[in-house]
């Protein structure tokens, strides 16, 4: 992890998160911890946006938002997963295929229909 960590620290295309099994709402329980620690402690100058405070403390921080959630298996659920970043008008796409086995045509597809879904919302929000 270290190496990978080493060696795409200075990417700045598009970001791709691969998440390995954990509980969504332990993420949020400690970033609300975390941030109220942090208010009390007085490391936050005022509360204008806890939204975004809460948002720093998790996982993987303050990251861009979730654009795409491919879930593996056919599972048409979240199961505790990324609860707070799919919150966001993150576009769910559950894929037949279980992760190891998962192709290049696989992720182009889910990848379209997520293309076709923004152009979508996007088309019926200016109408």
């Amino acid at each position: 992890m270290d190496q990978v960590n080493k060696t795409t620290e200075k990417n700045t295309g598009p970001l791709l998160n691969i998440c390995m099994p954990y509980l969504s709402t332990q993420e949020i329980s400690s970033a609300v911890i975390d941030t109220a620690i942090e208010t009390q402690n007085q490391k936050l100058g005022h509360l204008d946006n806890i939204e975004l405070l809460v948002e720093n403390n998790l996982y993987v921080g303050p990251n861009p938002k979730l654009d795409l959630l491919i879930r593996t298996s056919g599972e048409h659920r979240l199961s505790n997963f990324l609860l707070w970043q799919a919150s966001k008008y993150s576009i769910f796409k559950p894929v037949p295929t279980y992760w190891p086995d998962i192709s290049f045509f696989t992720l182009f597809f889910a990848v379209l229909d997520y293309q076709l879904a923004k152009y979508s919302l996007q088309s019926k929000s200016i109408n």
